[in-house]
């Protein structure tokens, strides 16, 4: 089981006007886990954090828990739609691009499941995880995602090319800067 509460981090992002529960471990679920959900965009589509302990899920498979020097929780937040199998190379590449500007995460692509991803671990020592810590990086996830989502989107479903948004963004900094 984890060192850290999920109950306070819950607490803390309800506080913050996020949609927060816990779930512990079952059928549905390998490990205790903790949610997050915040929408972003016009159609209301559901943007889901799913947090939990590294180390509840090393044990839960058998490894060696303790191979870890520090606890680690985990976010992670699929986005609401498919990727077109034919755009892999160019998300890709675009995906690369945008993970070189973020402050805190990435955003993965797994071709086997036609999805993007957004992840980010936070470490923490003898049991202290700063709820502050935990809200901020739910914040980050959901400015990150505003912000980059309509990019990645469009080129998931094929709508633009890497190319294209590289272009589109390089004459946005141009104009922002005269």
């Amino acid at each position: 089981m984890s060192d850290i509460s999920f109950t306070s981090f819950v607490k803390a992002l309800d506080a913050c006007g996020f949609a927060a529960w816990e779930e512990s471990a079952g059928p549905e679920e390998p490990v205790d886990c903790f949610y997050c959900l915040f929408h972003l965009d016009e159609a209301q589509r559901n943007y889901l954090i799913r947090a939990f302990d590294v180390r509840d899920l090393a044990e839960k498979m058998k490894s060696d828990a303790d191979v870890f020097p520090v606890g680690m929780l985990q976010l992670t937040c699929e986005f609401p739609f498919a990727v077109r199998p034919e755009v892999n190379s160019e998300l890709a590449r675009l995906l690369h691009q945008l993970n070189m500007l973020l402050p805190l995460g990435t955003f993965l692509l797994s071709e086997a499941q036609e999805n993007v991803t957004w992840r980010c671990i936070l470490p923490y020592e003898d049991r202290r995880l700063g709820t502050d810590t935990v809200v901020s990086a739910v914040a980050v996830a959901k400015s990150t995602c505003s912000q980059h989502v309509p990019l990645i989107e469009a080129v998931a479903q094929g709508e633009c090319s890497f190319d294209q948004v590289l272009s589109e963004l390089n004459e946005t900094d141009d104009s922002n800067a005269g």
